[in-house]
């Protein structure tokens, strides 16, 4: 049995479908136990975060989906103040079923597992996932002038081409996609996580090491201080050199130059350029904050039992409480 595939949908899009559809629909307190599908498919089970229903269904709210069928059935993720009407989420095994998938219309199952081990690394604790924040006091909001922000172009889909060649064509093109369909980059993403979980421990260990030691190499060239550098990518103010950059895989591009505003809250950084938010601050309040004028948001989390899994294990999400929006003073 699989899993349904789960798309992330806007709030107003969800509550209509639920709306629109009322006679049909049924609450439930625990949506896991038809989340691999069931026979009565008219109906729409539903909770306060979650919903199921048939593709076809979801399609004439989006028509978001290609080869859209009228039995299949989807889970949609109710998701406030989204920045897409529906964004189609995944997990390891989807990726890795996705790229197997298309490998065996180039090597045998032998080959891949051949290189899969072909090209391997030892752990090193100084060449792992880099990672690094801004030091700042709790609820303090600072402005860092003549940024600039790097990043490599697909550094994970550029190693699974180095592996495996004859799927280029077919790799590329999903990259080449990946604006208009976000999966295709988590797809890349989830697959090189999943080598941990199916024994591919040291050819993972090889993925980071070459993207953290290219990495490395990039922060020392430029020679400013650094503001922030998250696994392929940094911001660093007042570089004393510039780095060549390009739209080519495994590359890097100049993302953004210009003010960088950091906020730190009680329980999440977040980094503004221009228009562009990332951090650790939850997605759903992101829409509300704007560093450039002093306007934040702090919240608390509150764990939330949602139900339980197929082995009566019970899950959590996390749903924000005590929301605040405020604006203070950004320090320069």
């Amino acid at each position: 049995m699989n899993l349904l595939t789960t798309y992330e949908v806007r709030e107003d899009i969800f509550n209509k479908i639920l709306y629109d559809l009322s006679y049909k629909t049924e609450y439930t307190d625990n949506i896991v136990a038809y989340s691999y599908g069931y026979s009565n498919k008219n109906t729409i089970y539903y909770n306060d975060e979650y919903l199921i229903c048939k593709e076809s269904v979801l399609n004439y709210y989006t028509d978001a989906i290609e080869d859209c069928s009228s039995w299949k059935q989807v889970k949609l993720r109710k998701v406030k103040n989204a920045d897409v009407a529906i964004q189609h989420t995944i997990s390891g095994t989807y990726a890795w079923n996705y790229v197997m998938n298309i490998l065996k219309k180039y090597y045998s199952d032998k080959e891949v597992d051949d290189i899969l081990h072909a090209h391997e690394a030892e752990y090193s604790e100084g060449f792992k996932q880099f990672h690094y924040n801004t030091l700042l006091n709790k609820y303090e909001l600072k402005r860092f002038k003549n940024c600039f922000k790097y990043d490599i172009n697909g550094a994970h889909c550029d190693a699974v081409l180095f592996l495996f060649p004859l799927a280029r064509n077919t790799f590329m093109k999903m990259y080449k996609q990946r604006r208009e369909k976000p999966v295709y980059k988590q797809i890349f993403n989830f697959f090189v996580g999943e080598l941990c979980r199916k024994g591919y421990r040291l050819t993972y260990n090889w993925i980071v090491q070459r993207t953290t030691k290219k990495l490395y190499e990039a922060m020392d060239t430029v020679d400013g201080q650094l503001i922030y550098a998250n696994t392929d990518g940094f911001i660093v103010q007042d570089p004393n050199r510039k780095i060549d950059t390009s739209k080519e895989l495994f590359d890097f591009k100049l993302e953004y130059a210009g003010d960088v505003y950091v906020y730190q809250s009680h329980n999440y950084i977040l980094y503004q350029c221009g228009e562009d938010k990332t951090g650790s601050c939850k997605c759903e309040v992101r829409n509300d904050i704007d560093l450039r004028e002093g306007i934040v948001v702090d919240y608390k989390n509150n764990r939330v039992c949602i139900g339980t899994d197929v082995n009566g294990k019970k899950r959590y999400n996390v749903e924000l409480v005590d929301i605040i929006k405020r604006r203070i003073d950004i320090d320069e």
